[in-house]
C-alpha cells in the first residue's frame, strides 16, 4: 500500500466520482509532502482535473492561519471572489467563494486535526476536503470532531467495512488474537490465501506459485477486492472513507 497508490486512488475518486475539476493543495514543507503534491497533481491531470493552487507550511506549525490566508489571497487573485449575499436579517454580508472545489491535505492526523477547523473559520466550509490513510485513526476523530463531517480519504483496509469478506476476517482475527486487525494483518491474510489457492491448483514450486498468483483475477480480499495482478502489483479496490455523525463510514 504505497503512497503513490493512495494518492492516485484519491485523485481518481475525486475526479471521477465527485466530479471535481479544480483543486488546491496544502502540504507540509518536507520531501514526503512534496512527493504527495507531485503524485496527486499528476493523478488529477491525467483524468482531466487541475491543481490550481499549492501552498506549503513549516513542519513545526501549530497555527495555520497565515498559510490559509496566503492560499485565500492567491485564490482571490485568480478565480476566487468576494460576493455580497443577503442574510436572515436582510443585511448584505460579504462572503468568500473559493475558485476551486476541493483541497487536498496530505497531512498526518494531528496536523489535519488542526488545519480543518481553521479552514472552516476562513470560509472554506463549502469545499471538499481530501486526505490520506493517516486520518484513519481514533485520534483524528478526537481532534477534529464535528468539523470532519464529509471529508473523504483513502486507505487499504477498514475493519468496519460492511464487506462480508472483511467482516468474516475481522471476526476470526478477534477470536484468535483478542485484538483488532490492522492493514498488515489483512494483507498477510490475503497473501496466505492466494498462496494456498495456488498450492491447491497443483503449484508445488516457487516458480509455479508465482505463476499461479500472477494469473489471479477477481479475488475478494480483506484488504480490498483484487481485480488482477500486473507485473507483481495487485490492481485492487481501495477503501474510500468519510466521517458521518462522528464515525468513519465507507463510501464506496
Amino acid at each position: 500500500m504505497t503512497n503513490r497508490y493512495l494518492c492516485n486512488a484519491i485523485a481518481e475518486y475525486a475526479v471521477l466520482e465527485l466530479e471535481i475539476e479544480r483543486f488546491a493543495v496544502l502540504f507540509p514543507d518536507e520531501t514526503l509532502g512534496r512527493r504527495w503534491v507531485d503524485c496527486f497533481s499528476d493523478g488529477v491531470e491525467k483524468l482531466g482535473g487541475e491543481v490550481v493552487l499549492i501552498e506549503h507550511y513549516p513542519l513545526n506549525n501549530t497555527d495555520f492561519s497565515n498559510t490559509i490566508l496566503r492560499l485565500k489571497n492567491a485564490d482571490l487573485r485568480q478565480e476566487g471572489v468576494i460576493d455580497e449575499l443577503e442574510n436572515e436579517e436582510s443585511e448584505l454580508e460579504k462572503i468568500y467563494i473559493p475558485g476551486f472545489e476541493a483541497i487536498f491535505l496530505p497531512a498526518d492526523a494531528v496536523r489535519a486535526g488542526l488545519i480543518i477547523p481553521q479552514l472552516l473559520f476562513h470560509e472554506f466550509g463549502e469545499i471538499n476536503v481530501l486526505g490520506t490513510n493517516s486520518w484513519n485513526s481514533p485520534e483524528f476523530l478526537k481532534l477534529v470532531g464535528s468539523y470532519a463531517e464529509g471529508v473523504v480519504f483513502v486507505d487499504g483496509f477498514f475493519k468496519e467495512s460492511p464487506d462480508p469478506v472483511v467482516q468474516k476476517f475481522v471476526r476470526a482475527y478477534q477470536a484468535r488474537y483478542q485484538q483488532e486487525p490492522n492493514i498488515f494483518a489483512a494483507q498477510t491474510y490475503d497473501a496466505t490465501r492466494m498462496i494456498l489457492a495456488a498450492l491447491r491448483k497443483g503449484a508445488l514450486s516457487p516458480a509455479a506459485v508465482k505463476a499461479a498468483i500472477s494469473e489471479t483475477v477477481d479475488f475478494p480480499g480483506a484488504s480490498g477486492f483484487i481485480y488482477e495482478v500486473v507485473e507483481g502489483e495487485f490492481i485492487k479496490e481501495p477503501f474510500y472513507m468519510s466521517v458521518e455523525e462522528g464515525k468513519f463510514i465507507q463510501v464506496n
